[in-house]
């Protein structure tokens, strides 16, 4: 497996041999890595991913080290989840929010089983501290769904629609928007 040149990249479960080495402090692994090619470099990419080491660090603590099957079923919920919000063409940056998404989603039900579990042995110091703590993941995760809605709201194309006098600004039209009746005009006014 040496990464001199002319040698062929290592496999994968051979470059995370010579990851976890090298996270282990071992310079020797560590410069294996760096003298790869540009090529296995890419393959680097799925292998450290920090948003799915999070998400598998999660996983991990809320079902338990040895729950295999359990940790399946949370792996197959985020697959799923992460599958429905990022839609067929993503952008890299919706990309990224998804990630943080589904990150969020486990967080908040992380805490919201721990708070479940102890609820009933909990003192009102305590009950306080989890409710606070369950606020704050639920506000990270109804935030990160926010910005991934106002991130393709802004990817629509605007569109202007004239017919004679009046004018339509489609995109200027949201549900968060209210329409101003002009009492002179007697049409809608969006632009206000």
């Amino acid at each position: 497996m040496s990464a001199g040149p002319g040698a062929s990249a290592p496999d994968a479960v051979q470059l995370r041999k010579l990851i976890d080495q090298a996270n282990r402090g071992n310079r020797q692994a560590f410069d294996r890595l760096c003298a790869l090619p540009p090529t296995a470099v890419a393959q680097w990419v799925h292998l450290v991913d920090m948003a799915e080491n999070a998400r598998e660090g999660f996983i991990r603590r809320a079902s338990g080290e040895k729950a295999l099957f359990t940790q399946d079923l949370f792996r197959r919920q985020c697959t799923a989840l992460t599958r429905d919000l990022t839609g067929p063409d993503p952008t890299p940056l919706e990309t990224l929010l998804v990630d943080r998404i589904v990150l969020c989603w486990l967080h908040l039900h992380f805490v919201e089983n721990i708070y479940a579990q102890s609820m009933h042995e909990l003192s009102i110091t305590q009950a306080t501290f989890h409710q606070r703590r369950l606020s704050l993941a639920q506000s990270r995760y109804l935030a990160a769904i926010r910005t991934l809605a106002q991130v393709r709201r802004l990817q629509v194309p605007a569109m202007q629609v004239n017919i004679a006098e009046q004018q339509l600004n489609v995109a200027a039209i949201t549900g968060a928007a209210h329409s101003h009746q002009d009492p002179q005009q007697g049409t809608c006014d969006t632009t206000r």
